[in-house]
């Protein structure tokens, strides 16, 4: 289990070293013979026994032997209960969290186990981003009573937030149980395609598009505050690098733009309608590997494979993540697919393949992810005339429009 494995990294440690005293804090040893913590007046575990004081944290839990658990511990001490679940549920992930500095400073000079402190909070999510959801029976709260006390509001806040980020994991969990099958399906009868065209690697950069790098990058969203920019997006065209998400590359050519890069992630075979009676002449498809093969094929410009992935920093070490059969596939066939890091919006892989080319600076139009119109796509695009060609008398396409954005 990685996650249970990692280490505090030096840097956080120093941090403690610098902020955290030992000299406000009370080592004292219990009638068991263990030590435990006095801060304050305020001891952190029993004096009797901390160890059976674990223990009986733990079993108020109410686990279920064999199921697998998300443990979120908010207070740690010197890490009795932390020690006790990890050695109970090898295959569960147990997530540390100290916010006083004298304490987690105690429990670093003894352990190297890692540990979320108040100075590398941001794991918090590169933790979760880790996890498997599908794998997991529950997630456990868990606090240490004298700790929780002393910090009641923090550590409510703190839970609060964590419980926001796992229930968004689950609902990506959802659209996953939807789309993995076809999101696999695709990659494998995409494979004749990267063989066929390959990614773009640092060789094919400098050979072909050298000419890209350093230069001025527009990533154009499909949003609708796209269309008051169109005119001048025209003017100055030689200017700039355009990248566009597929949605808008109708609209952009109805305005004689041609674009230098169109980007497609769907993976749904509806998703042909953005480029269905045009000409894709002299633009480069950038394709994530799991869209559908029939766009692949209709497509007459140059085309090259990418693949979605996350890199991740934890513990000092740096993982990627994406999906398992993509990286499988990329074993078996030997070769690497250029990863573009995915978000809530398929701007997100065109604005990274941006600054993987230097763009310099780079501009974001049309990316309306708030719907400050309360319209969905820009004009000209398949998703605004499927909106515009079905209204009707009592149910307008304005209506359409606002009904879409406040349910999405």
């Amino acid at each position: 289990m990685i996650l249970n494995n990692i280490k505090l990294p030096k840097e956080v440690k120093e941090k403690l070293n610098k902020r955290g005293s030992l000299k406000n804090v009370e080592i004292l040893v219990s009638k068991s013979g263990l030590k435990t913590l006095k801060k304050g007046k305020v001891l952190i575990h029993s004096l009797y026994d901390p160890v059976k004081e674990a223990e009986n944290i733990i079993s108020s839990l109410g686990i279920d032997k064999g199921s697998n658990y998300l443990f979120i511990l908010l207070g740690i001490g010197l890490g009795y209960h932390l020690k006790l679940i990890k050695e109970k549920n090898p295959d569960s992930f147990v997530l540390p969290i100290e916010i006083d500095d004298d304490i987690a400073l105690v429990f670093s000079n003894d352990n190297d186990d890692f540990i979320v402190t108040n100075y590398n909070f941001n794991d918090v999510y590169t933790f979760l981003n880790f996890i498997d959801f599908t794998t997991l029976r529950d997630v456990k709260f868990v606090y240490l009573p004298s700790l929780y006390r002393m910090y009641k509001e923090k550590y409510d806040s703190i839970a609060e937030d964590i419980k926001k980020i796992v229930k968004s994991k689950f609902t990506d969990l959802l659209t996953r149980i939807n789309f993995d099958k076809l999101w696999v399906k695709n990659a494998f009868l995409n494979i004749p395609y990267i063989l066929k065209y390959g990614s773009l690697t640092k060789r094919v950069v400098e050979e072909s598009f050298s000419n890209f790098l350093g230069k001025p990058f527009v990533v154009l969203g499909a949003g609708y505050s796209g269309k008051f920019l169109m005119d001048e997006l025209r003017k100055y065209r030689e200017n700039y690098v355009l990248c566009v998400v597929d949605t808008v590359l109708k609209t952009v050519l109805s305005y004689d733009i041609l674009p230098d890069f169109v980007f497609s992630l769907d993976s749904q075979f509806a998703n042909i309608k953005d480029f269905y009676g045009i000409s894709t002449k002299g633009i480069t498809l950038l394709s994530d590997v799991v869209v559908s093969p029939e766009l692949i094929r209709n497509f007459e410009g140059n085309v090259f494979i990418t693949k979605s992935s996350h890199i991740e920093v934890l513990g000092g070490l740096v993982y990627e993540i994406c999906n398992n059969a993509v990286l499988w596939l990329e074993n078996v066939i030997g070769y690497n697919l250029l990863g573009l890091e995915s978000g809530g919006s398929v701007v997100t892989n065109l604005f990274h393949f941006a600054l993987l080319m230097n763009g310099n600076p780079v501009f974001l139009v049309g990316v309306d992810l708030g719907f400050p119109y309360l319209v969905s796509h820009i004009q000209g695009s398949p998703s605004h005339e499927y909106f515009t060609l079905t209204g009707n008398l009592f149910k307008t396409s304005d209506s359409l429009f606002v009904s879409s954005v406040l349910k999405d």
